[in-house]
């Protein structure tokens, strides 16, 4: 046989070979990703494993100096908020609201 016949069954094979595997590939992806089964959803599955929710508690403790006195300590803090619209029946926020002397 000549060299260019072998290389050319060679090349059909290899790209036979490949054509295979990437079908199989594609397959598979599409059943992991896309589809799933219906007792098994796979994208939800695959989120579910690679993220997570964990609360992170800031416990601080009080701040020294060299002489040992307290310089910052933990302390709670609020905060309020003030509702300003005249649709919750606040009729009087606007005078409260004015400049002194208007």
């Amino acid at each position: 046989m000549k060299r260019t016949t072998i290389v050319y069954r060679a090349l059909i094979v290899f790209a036979f070979a490949a054509l295979l595997l990437a079908v199989i590939g594609g397959r598979f992806l599409y059943v992991q990703i896309a589809q799933g089964t219906e007792e098994h959803d796979y994208l939800q599955y695959a989120e579910r494993q690679w993220t997570s929710e964990q609360p992170l508690h800031g416990e601080r403790g009080t701040i020294y100096a060299s002489n040992e006195s307290a310089i910052a300590e933990e302390v709670s803090s609020y905060t309020i908020q003030l509702i300003l619209r005249n649709d919750f029946g606040y009729a009087g926020v606007e005078d409260l609201l004015k400049p002194h002397g208007s």
